[in-house]
């Protein structure tokens, strides 16, 4: 993937769509492209995903789940693995935990959890013990307020970790 080692690839729903300033600006020195939508699930990002494969980059950014209706095209589980074959090549795949307002966000989250121990390049920006220690963060524990905002563009940006030093 020559020319692509700087780029983050963003695909989220509504949440990290309220992110298009912060998150941008928490990853400097990173090109940045955004692809969020409202209501999107998984299935449709990996559709997204496939579609867009040559302008990846060397780090996705995923943070999905929000919109999962149980028993919908698979478990979440078997979502993350067919994203993460759509994803082989790509250096370091973040997926960001969901806040666990309903029960079945706890299996999504175990879920994103234990796909990093199947999958090497998984790492994941924890955002449920985050979101449940300031509330604040969300006032339906989903969609992000202005400082809710910032601090997922935080946590995201540190487990991007800096760019590839170039030069």
């Amino acid at each position: 993937m020559a020319g692509t080692n700087n780029r983050v690839y963003v695909i989220g729903d509504s949440v990290l769509l309220g992110t298009v300033q912060t998150l941008p600006a928490a990853l400097s020195g990173w090109v940045v492209t955004m692809n969020c939508v409202g209501s999107r699930r998984l299935p449709q990002a990996i559709q997204v995903l496939k579609a867009n494969r040559s302008r990846l980059g060397s780090v996705v950014v995923i943070q999905m789940g929000n919109n999962y209706i149980p028993g919908e095209d698979g478990t979440f589980a078997s979502q993350i693995d067919q994203a993460m074959r759509v994803l082989s090549g790509v250096r370091r795949v973040v997926w960001v935990t969901v806040a666990e307002r309903w029960p079945d966000r706890v299996t999504i989250n175990k879920a994103i959890r234990a796909a990093a121990a199947r999958w090497p390049t998984i790492r994941v920006a924890d955002w449920a013990p985050i979101i449940a220690s300031h509330p604040s963060y969300a006032s339906d524990m989903l969609h992000l307020s202005p400082l809710g905002r910032l601090a997922i563009s935080r946590l995201i940006a540190g487990v991007v970790g800096p760019p590839p030093r170039t030069g």
